[in-house]
């Protein structure tokens, strides 16, 4: 807002409050004018002698302005300003007046300087031309100057020839007749001589002069001889004898028919005798009628003497005095200047101006119309316009420049300068519509294109003009102003040549903002949160919204005097049954407040809960599920195969995963149905969900089966079962029975199929397999031990040849004579390879291993002669000695390979039963005996191919020891293999995990159960992070009476 506008030291400040509210206006292309006042618009181009008057100046506050001319061009131009300094001290309008004069013909440049009194600080300039006035001068000017009308010079007369009227300019002379007797103008021809007694005079024809400035010039000499001269007859009708006093020529005038005539000129004599021609002029009288003129002598003093002869007087002499002559006679005209018939000087939007011609015949006017720099029209006599007259209708400020012109002498006047013609433009028309609450749109018309609107806007205190306020360029006819606030437009029309029009101004503006939205920000009908980010906005310009939060019955209505935010934008946060009320303030902006705005409590349901559920790792035909509120702070309401469900009743409420099973019965597979809700205090309870939770395909630890049939539950899982009940001596058809040598030539007598056989196990009652191993003890004679020929097939041994490639140097490596036993029946044992292959897989089988020295019980992922190869790729890097060493003290049997999946060292004599989780594809392998994990094996060769399983019984190259034994058996019952997905990916890799974090052994517990398809054989919790091993040195003394030493 402007508060106040003062002069100090010279400049000019706006002082704007910092908390005062503004005034809002807007339009495109709004602009503002730097001038702190108004001051006149001079006119581009001022003409020299050239007078503005009543110009105003209006300054805001007290201050003087004085004025100062700076030339770019110079031309000597004067510049009267009065009163020569402005003081709007008192009154805030003044005015004064601009006298242009000086300048010669010349045309100057200036910068008019409007200033701060006493400093050199300009308010306002403007840049004038100033020109020179129209070449025109009066007839009575030596520089006048015009067109010949009528001419004489009496060159063609012969000598005492009278003109004639008919073919000359005379209409008749008296006494006068061609002759050099008193002299001429120039060396030849003659000049119009006058002598005689009676009249001496010469007329001219009638001369239409209506209209004209005229001038007649001519050439005359009085008689200047001292005395007067005869002819031998005593005539002195050519003398030139001095004229006396009275006898003087008259040039006369007559506007009526040569009835009266009007003394224009009395020539006078010379003071003394001229002997010469002498030249003058006589500038006519405007002559409002045809116009005769004449030369008239009315007085002279000659005599005559003379006799009668007969009936005629004849002269005898005569005495002839006071002659004179007359030459280049000369009438020059002009036409004069159009007069301008029109008075006033001002018009409205356009001014007619009249011009009219000098009343000559046959003459027009011509114009031009410009700022005063403009040249003058040339008439144009061969295309004459209709009339005599000229108007001139002129739509933006100038001045006129005119000719009058005479079609039949070709006549043009001097140039006539009309005084400059002000036009004031229209005052714009303002059509004010209500947009709403907040806003006005004004529609502004102006009176022509290409102007533009000048206003101020605010208390009413300023005036517009077309140098100070805000403006916006049209360049059409129409614009739009917005008005946001209250205030009062004043507006005037301003554009290029026109004066401003007078000030619009409409009734005074009252503004409100309009109320704020408040809306939900997001909003759904189904909500997710309890926390309703709600955003009040004030729609209008320059104002902001206050916002109060009701948590009660009465709501609370804020006010912009307390609770202003200060932003346009205001966003909370609403719980439910809260509610929030608002108003729009005005900011920096003159108006008046919104009405009130209120909204909530919030309106919404909750969203259903979402549900996750998953096959239990650890448990068959179970499933876990997991639900979550579907709303931020709810709670969930759930029911298990019960349509009974609510957020008010005694409903279960969810707090921690469900494992969900049917009716105790791992045979029942049916699905569960899951209902559930989200409660919200506040809100609308949640849609039910209701889920069927399938739990036939969670086959977690469903790792061995009773029977094959496919009705039991998982039994889709099941890929392999043999336990071995219908076979008698001989193998089922699963297997496969191998005879061949591996481990090192001359080293052992290979397997062979003979020694696979079906067994009773008299402790269960059950078929097992049973894979005979005979040592070095055995005295059999068959089956025969094997050696590989060069092609690769089995041959029996020679009975007599003994196996003496033993690796413990100074051991006797085989005490056998050929002489009292088939030494080759010794160290033969036994393989089987299942036909059916896997790539991965959970195998699981009871096993009790030949518990002598020197033999080695294993189960292989591999067919035989994949055995075979891995055990030959191993042998010649092995390093027996250190497991020699152990396996007698512990009867470890612990091979120098990694390629096999599990050697047993338990040799109590007992069948345990065995797990192998395996993936081929993955090269890793875990092995579980009774229930625990005792070996987990990550570098095993990598293939994405199915191979088969194989039990073996076999005699390795002494790291398993010395077969002192006669015969020993390894028996194998109930294998089953069943999918790797049974074992819920349950690979117990807590190496390969970040550390689990603990409070107790509990929780370590629980990882296992959670993430190892058995036990480890430690976890514990030690310095809050759990340690798993599966070494039973810290075990329970439970777990290590279970425990073999396998590392």
């Amino acid at each position: 807002m402007l508060t106040k506008c003062r002069a100090l030291l010279g400049l000019y400040f706006l002082l704007v409050d910092a908390t005062a509210k503004v005034y809002r206006i807007s339009a495109t292309a709004l602009q503002t004018s730097a001038t702190l006042g108004s001051f006149p618009s001079l006119p581009s181009v001022l003409t020299q002698g050239e007078t503005l008057s009543n110009m105003a100046i209006t300054l805001p506050a007290s201050g003087r302005v004085s004025f100062t001319v700076v030339a770019t061009v110079n031309a000597s131009h004067s510049f009267t300003f009065t009163p020569s300094m402005v003081d709007c001290s008192s009154v805030a309008t003044q005015t004064f007046s601009l006298a242009v004069g000086g300048g010669g013909n010349t045309t100057g440049t200036y910068t008019i300087q409007f200033m701060v009194a006493g400093t050199n600080q300009t308010l306002f300039s403007s840049a004038v031309t100033v020109v020179p006035p129209p070449v025109a001068f009066a007839v009575t000017d030596p520089r006048w100057s015009g067109n010949v009308l009528a001419y004489d010079n009496f060159d063609n007369l012969p000598f005492g020839s009278i003109p004639n009227a008919s073919t000359s300019i005379w209409q008749y002379v008296e006494h006068g007749f061609s002759s050099t007797a008193c002299g001429k103008v120039g060396a030849n021809g003659s000049a119009l001589y006058f002598t005689h007694m009676g009249n001496r005079l010469a007329a001219t024809n009638a001369f239409d002069l209506r209209g004209l400035d005229a001038q007649i010039s001519f050439a005359y000499i009085y008689g200047y001889l001292p005395t007067d001269t005869y002819d031998a007859v005593g005539n002195n009708t050519l003398s030139c004898e001095k004229v006396d006093r009275g006898a003087e020529v008259n040039v006369e005038v007559s506007v009526d028919n040569n009835t009266t005539w009007q003394n224009l000129l009395f020539v006078p004599l010379p003071s003394t005798p001229v002997h010469t021609m002498q030249a003058t002029s006589i500038a006519l009288p405007p002559l409002a009628r045809l116009a005769s003129f004449r030369w008239i002598q009315h007085n002279q003093s000659s005599g005559r003497v003379g006799t009668i002869r007969g009936t005629r007087y004849q002269w005898q002499y005569r005495n002839l005095w006071d002659q004179w002559a007359i030459d280049n006679v000369q009438v020059t005209v002009r036409v004069r200047p159009p007069t301008i018939v029109t008075t006033t000087t001002l018009g409205l939007d356009s001014l007619t101006v009249l011009l009219t011609a000098a009343p000559a015949t046959n003459s027009f006017v011509v114009t031009s119309v410009g700022d005063g720099s403009h040249p003058f029209p040339v008439c144009n006599f061969t295309a004459p316009p209709s009339g005599t007259n000229a108007t001139v209708t002129l739509s933006t400020t100038g001045i006129v420049h005119a000719v009058a012109c005479v079609t039949t002498s070709a006549q043009q006047s001097y140039g006539m300068r009309s005084p400059r013609f002000y036009i004031q433009a229209l005052p714009p028309q303002l059509v004010v519509t209500r947009t709403n609450q907040s806003a006005y749109t004004v529609a502004v018309t102006m009176p022509r294109p290409n102007m533009v609107l000048w206003f101020t806007f605010g208390d009413g205190s300023r005036t517009p003009s077309c140098t100070f306020g805000s403006f916006v360029a049209v360049a059409t006819t129409t614009t739009t102003l917005q008005v946001t606030s209250n205030g009062i437009l004043r507006a005037v029309a301003c554009g290029t040549g026109l004066v401003g029009s007078d000030v619009v101004t409409p009734p005074p503006f009252v503004v409100q903002p309009s109320p704020p939205t408040i809306a939900l920000v997001n909003a759904v009908n189904v909500t997710t949160t309890t926390q309703f980010n709600v955003t009040a906005t004030s729609l209008d310009v320059d104002s902001t919204v206050a916002v109060a939060v009701t948590t009660t019955a009465t709501l609370v209505v804020p006010t912009c005097a307390t609770a202003n935010s200060g932003a346009a934008t205001s966003t909370w946060t609403l719980q439910p049954s809260q509610r929030l009320a608002a108003v729009s303030c005005c900011g920096t902006t003159y108006c008046d407040d919104s009405v009130v705005t209120a909204f909530g409590p919030v309106v919404a349901t909750t969203a259903m809960p979402t549900i996750a559920t998953a096959c239990s790792t650890t448990a068959m035909a179970t499933a876990v599920v997991t639900l979550a509120p579907g709303t931020t702070t709810g709670v969930v309401k759930y029911a298990i195969n019960s349509n009974a469900i609510d957020c008010t009743s005694a409903t279960l409420t969810y707090t921690a995963p469900l494992t969900v099973a049917n009716s105790g019965n791992a045979a029942v597979t049916a699905p569960l149905t899951v209902r559930a809700i989200t409660c919200v205090d506040g809100l609308l309870p949640s849609d039910v969900l209701v889920a069927t939770v399938p739990v036939s395909t969670c086959c977690a630890n469903a790792l061995t089966f009773p029977s094959a049939s496919p009705s039991l539950p998982c039994a889709s899982v099941l890929v392999f079962r043999d336990d071995f009940a219908t076979c008698a001596t001989t193998l089922t058809n699963q297997w496969t029975a191998s005879t061949t040598q591996f481990g090192g030539v001359n080293v052992n007598g290979g397997v062979h199929v003979t020694n696979v056989q079906c067994a009773t196990d008299v402790s269960t009652g059950t078929t097992v397999l049973s894979l005979g191993a005979h040592g070095d003890g055995y005295t059999g004679t068959t089956p025969l031990g094997v050696a590989l020929a060069s092609d690769g097939s089995a041959t029996a041994r020679n009975a007599s040849t003994p196996l003496n490639a033993w690796a413990v140097p100074g051991i006797r490596s085989f005490p056998c004579n050929p002489n009292a036993a088939t030494c080759a029946a010794r160290r033969v044992g036994a393989s089987v390879s299942t036909i059916a292959t896997f790539n991965a897989g959970v195998a699981s089988f009871r096993m009790k291993a030949c518990p002598m020295f020197g033999a080695m019980s294993e189960m292989w992922m591999l067919d035989l002669a994949g055995v075979a190869s891995a055990i030959a790729a191993s042998s010649s890097s092995s390093s027996p000695y250190a497991d020699l060493w152990r396996a007698s003290l512990q009867h470890a049997r612990t091979a120098p390979y990694v390629h096999y999946v599990h050697g047993s060292s338990v040799t109590d004599g007992m069948f345990h039963r065995y797990y192998v989780q395996w993936n081929r594809t993955e090269g890793r392998a875990n092995i579980y005996r009774d229930g625990q994990l005792v070996q987990k094996l990550r570098a095993l060769p990598t293939s994405p191919n199915a191979a088969a399983l194989t039990f073996q019984v076999w005699f390795p190259n002494a790291w398993a020891g010395m077969p002192t034994f006669d015969t020993c058996a390894t028996q194998i019952g109930d294998v089953q293999v069943v999918k790797l997905e049974a074992a819920a990916n349950r690979w117990c890799d807590w190496d390969s995990q970040p550390p689990v974090a603990c409070s107790g052994d509990a929780t370590c517990q629980q990882w296992v159960a959670s993430n190892c398809l058995f036990p480890t054989a430690t976890a514990v919790c030690t310095n809050s992070v759990c340690g798993f091993s599966l070494d039973p040195q810290f075990a329970s003394p439970l777990v290590q009476s279970k425990a073999a030493y396998f590392e």
